[in-house]
């Protein structure tokens, strides 16, 4: 309040702003506010009177707060609460309004709207222990918006450009800031500047359970190189992407056994409600689709399967376990089916040899 000047309109309706939202955050704290100070008319050039209403502002709340402190209930209730979907947007264009008076960058508009992003990660929900990541965060609209709608462990947004990434800093830490002042808890949430296809953000892209990236205006080659980071992925990993990295309801078969698309499945997100100028598709890393393809190899050892083709089995493992790309989640898999083969080998190679030595001892 001290910091305020006659002459700046927009701090003192920064301030009758900030307890209108901060009322909305609470329906006893409201109910008051509209019987009292919503009904005092405001000249915002007036600091006496901008100062006296968040004085009586001050009141009201400190009035609530010691009638209410030794009600347990309401103790436990006014405890740090995730914000409402409802308030959601309100706060971060409140947010980004203050953090824009800083930055006139940040007034520049999401490429994705709120609505679009709360349609799009409600239906494919994060868990408590999901770690989420923006690939080219821009501003850091995104990273922000799951941190304050979802529960999850951890949301990061990797930016490359200084210039965004110096905006993007700025509104977290505007958004770190009125969080806590409104009471609100949020995931935690990280912004990083860096290129993430350089090997040092290798571990942050294999720690995320779901990833986003606008890759539509990529090269091929830059999409091809982002689609090699993901042969290390964890498996049931989720990509968001804008343009599909691999074809959908492909089938994994012997020239494309070392492929990212042996371990990937992927569909065109469809039906949403919310009109956009992006297609999205959804990829899922899943390893267990070579463990399957394999399988129904060695189910074919049962109708009378040839060394030839044993052989050609036999061939597929050694080249994928001696294979460069790092596809060691599944190994284990790949080496206990392995032994089966050789086992099959052997059982064909014993009863070949038993049939030379009956013939012998017949001769």
């Amino acid at each position: 309040m001290d910091e305020l000047h006659e002459d700046d309109t927009n701090s003192t309706n920064n301030v009758i702003q900030t307890i209108k939202f901060a009322c909305e955050l609470s329906p006893e704290l409201r109910k008051i506010s509209e019987q009292t100070l919503f009904r005092t008319m405001i000249d915002l050039k007036d600091l006496t009177m901008i100062k006296a209403y968040a004085e009586a502002y001050n009141k009201i709340v400190n009035d609530i707060l010691s009638r209410n402190k030794n009600n347990l209930q309401i103790r436990n209730h006014s405890k740090r609460q995730k914000i409402s979907s409802r308030l959601t947007r309100e706060f971060l264009q409140f947010i980004l309004k203050l953090s824009s008076q800083k930055d006139n960058q940040l007034l520049i508009q999401n490429e994705y709207s709120f609505e679009l992003i709360d349609e799009l990660f409600r239906k494919f929900s994060l868990r408590s222990d999901d770690i989420f990541i923006h690939l080219g965060c821009a501003y850091g609209h995104l990273p922000l918006q799951i941190a304050a709608m979802l529960s999850c462990k951890k949301s990061i947004g990797i930016e490359n450009n200084l210039n965004l990434y110096h905006s993007a800093k700025l509104f977290e830490k505007e958004f770190s800031f009125w969080m806590k002042w409104f009471g609100k808890t949020y995931s935690d949430c990280q912004i990083i500047q860096g290129d993430f296809f350089h090997e040092n953000f290798r571990s942050i892209l294999n720690s995320g359970n779901l990833i986003f990236v606008n890759n539509k205006s990529f090269s091929n080659d830059k999409n091809q190189n982002l689609k090699l980071r993901f042969y290390d992925l964890q498996s049931d990993c989720r990509i968001i992407s804008t343009q599909p990295f691999g074809e959908p309801n492909s089938r994994v078969t012997a020239r494309n056994i070392n492929d990212i698309d042996s371990i990937m499945s992927l569909v065109s997100i469809d039906n949403l409600i919310t009109n956009s100028q992006l297609k999205f598709y959804l990829q899922i890393i899943d390893y267990s689709r070579i463990e399957k393809y394999f399988n129904g190899i060695h189910r074919k050892r049962k109708s009378n399967l040839n060394d030839n083709q044993l052989n050609l089995c036999q061939t597929l493992f050694d080249v994928q376990v001696s294979s460069s790309i790092p596809l060691q989640i599944f190994s284990n898999n790949i080496n206990s089916s392995k032994k089966r083969f050789n086992k099959t080998k052997q059982i064909k190679n014993e009863e070949q040899d038993l049939s030379l030595t009956i013939n012998n001892q017949d001769k």
